[in-house]
């Protein structure tokens, strides 16, 4: 049986890849997006695509007509459990049979870390509605690392402020793949999957992955929590998020994110991609233009 899967989120680093997994798998998929512009590039290649705003719920249920499953996605912001669950209460009420949710790793009621709040509050109103669920609840992004371009390619430097914890990074083309696995197959309903990398590493690790890669040295440089804060903040991030990701690494600090678990190898068959091999994959991002690496 054939079902029709609408992905919101598309638009983002899991949502693209996601989308190019089950449009290469031949899937039935319509998208949701806030921007006319996307909405027309996404048709422009012949993807059902609808334009509207989880702040508008009217907006929302033409996009579930005809949808059995919602890949559940939206980027942070102080109002997401409102949001979303504007979203639930419309794909309620469209018959929506199976929401799958982008959560975040140890998501709970009690964390200091209000954006893990705001997943699991989300997850308890999707538990709530009666919808079958799955939660998807990956750990920190390698491609999170992006953000140190910059510092890398001009001094060979990335600061963070979690010291010497080991953290089990993702790349987000594993997190894809397990939500397309997820979307596309039984025996998934009323799971919760910690989605994490093969390794836990310290950044001093990384950057000996970076070195290695990039063929020249890449330092890890500590810093404090404040310091990083506003460094985030002088870069123009808003500071709710800023504050939301400090109070992150520091759940990051306390071993919070060092767990390991085989959950893209289950699910997919395939072993999940290594941070060397992200880097590899994303080396001319960190190279300096015109360089090219020379053997360490």
């Amino acid at each position: 049986m054939f079902e029709r899967i609408l992905i919101t989120g598309a638009t983002g680093s899991i949502g693209g890849f996601l989308v190019e997994q089950l449009i290469a798998q031949e899937k039935d998929i319509q998208l949701l997006t806030r921007s006319h512009d996307k909405a027309r590039e996404f048709r422009a290649r012949g993807i059902r695509t609808f334009v509207g705003d989880f702040d508008a719920p009217a907006t929302l249920y033409p996009a579930l007509a005809g949808a059995d499953k919602l890949f559940l996605l939206s980027g942070a912001d102080p109002r997401q459990v409102e949001q979303q669950g504007n979203m639930i209460k419309a794909a309620q009420g469209m018959g929506v049979r199976h929401i799958v949710k982008l959560s975040a790793s140890c998501a709970g009621p009690d964390l200091p870390t209000p954006i893990k709040r705001w997943h699991y509050a989300t997850e308890q109103q999707i538990i709530r509605s009666g919808i079958p669920y799955t939660f998807l609840r990956p750990n920190c992004f390698m491609q999170n690392t992006l953000k140190w371009v910059r510092t890398i390619r001009d001094k060979g430097v990335f600061y963070m402020p979690i010291e010497d914890a080991r953290v089990s990074q993702v790349d987000v083309r594993d997190i894809a793949a397990v939500a397309a696995v997820v979307l596309t197959s039984n025996g998934h309903e009323g799971q919760t999957y910690e989605i994490t990398g093969p390794e836990a590493l310290t950044f001093e690790e990384v950057a000996d992955q970076f070195s290695t890669a990039l063929g020249r040295v890449v330092r890890y440089v500590r810093v404090s929590f404040e310091e990083s804060r506003q460094h985030m903040i002088d870069s123009a991030m808003e500071e709710w998020l800023a504050s939301a990701v400090t109070q992150t690494y520091r759940f990051m600090k306390d071993g919070g994110a060092s767990h390991v678990t085989d959950v893209v190898a289950r699910l997919t068959g395939s072993e999940p991609i290594t941070f060397s091999e992200f880097v590899r994959d994303y080396a001319a991002a960190f190279k300096p233009s015109g360089v090219v690496a020379a053997a360490l």
